[in-house]
């Protein structure tokens, strides 16, 4: 067999990077912003003084206020900051798969919990047009909605559309989306090493020196590979942050809640000249899982990957690693990736109507679960 037809694919998420030195965890994100900005760490540390239901309007006057004072920080940085202090989890470790289902959330909230299925965003506008035309729509009125509606107020966001209302929300998005990519090309720029680390941690799976990778990152660690982040790239200044298609049902407005996609955001990505898409080839003969936390909210590229494959006869080996990053907690780690694994492989099997796929795969050696 020749070296081309050996080659493999290598998947990567974003543990591959922490791995690598770099700091691109979602708490590391937040932790710089307070770093730079002293009155945002100052804010921080008054809403861990505050219990968030006891928050009176006052006290949303004078919160709203510090909030519009600082200028630097966007919409969306209040809004992961405010949601992490009513879930109490400011300061607190989360992956990056979570902030995705909070932009899910924003948009289109639990049907049991909210009339309609609608998110904060609509609840939000509602408040706003409470506010400023003195009328009196039903909208949830706990805080974050209040402070958020306040924010904006202040702002002079006043828009009677609700189509105008999402068109801000989401260009801060896309503003919060530049932040971070110039935020991980400050990290790839102190981690001088970064290149040598990443081809270390490589060589740990597998002695090829030619491979392709598909990346949940926004790095490009290696030059000679072909390389598609599915993402976007840090420093083509394009990174994508947004929902699967699928969780926008037909009762929703196409047109407001369809732009949260990622594919709607690739494509928005896509019109400022920059190609994000390749196309994954179908004759690997290994293909190696690594940094991944295989949230549901990045089932749509594992499936497209499965079906190129036909797992259930597949010949391609599926080898997914772990590493022990703490080894207080190594069965704890260790547990939590392999039901990880199984129900991604599950929930797949159940796609296509094999509900015994990971039996199938184990049975004919091709899936395996390694540390690393």
């Amino acid at each position: 067999m020749s070296l081309i037809e050996e080659r493999v694919l290598l998947v990567i998420g974003n543990g591959f990077d922490l791995a690598c030195g770099l700091k691109t965890h979602y708490r590391d994100y937040f932790d710089f912003l307070r770093g730079r900005y002293e009155q945002f760490n100052n804010f921080c540390t008054f809403l861990l003084d505050t219990v968030f239901n006891s928050l009176d309007d006052e006290g949303i006057e004078v919160y709203s206020n510090e909030m519009i004072s600082m200028e630097q920080l966007n919409l969306w940085d209040f809004y992961f900051t405010l949601l992490d202090w009513k879930d109490s989890k400011l300061l607190s470790d989360q992956t990056w798969n979570q902030i995705e289902l909070k932009i899910k959330n924003s948009v289109l909230s639990d049907k049991k919990k909210t009339k309609g299925g609608y998110g904060t965003w609509h609840s939000v506008f509602k408040y706003v047009q409470n506010m400023q035309y003195k009328l009196n729509f039903p909208v949830h009125n706990d805080n974050l909605t209040r402070l958020l509606a306040f924010y904006l107020s202040k702002r002079g966001i006043n828009t009677i559309s609700f189509e105008e209302f999402n068109n801000f929300v989401l260009h801060e998005l896309y503003k919060f989306e530049e932040n971070f990519a110039e935020y991980v090309r400050l990290q790839e720029s102190i981690v001088s090493n970064y290149k040598e680390k990443a081809k270390e941690l490589v060589h740990k799976m597998t002695s090829l020196s030619k491979f392709d990778i598909c990346s949940f990152n926004y790095t490009q660690p290696f030059d000679d590979s072909n390389c598609i982040n599915c993402h976007g790239v840090a420093k083509d200044k394009n990174v994508i942050f947004g929902i699967e298609k699928t969780n926008i049902g037909k009762e929703f407005d196409i047109k407001d809640y369809y732009k949260y996609t990622k594919e709607a955001q690739g494509l928005y990505v896509i019109s400022k000249g920059t190609k994000i898409n390749k196309k994954i080839k179908s004759t690997y003969t290994r293909i190696y899982f690594y940094g991944l936390s295989f949230s549901k909210q990045d089932y749509d590229y594992f499936f497209q990957l499965f079906d190129i494959y036909k797992l259930a006869s597949t010949k391609t080996k599926f080898i997914f690693y772990y590493s022990i990053y703490d080894k207080d907690k190594a069965d704890e780690i260790r547990e939590e990736f392999v039901d990880s694994v199984t129900a991604l492989i599950n929930d797949y099997g159940e796609k296509i109507h094999c509900n015994n796929l990971l039996f199938i795969m184990t049975s004919n050696e091709t899936i395996d679960i390694e540390p690393l």
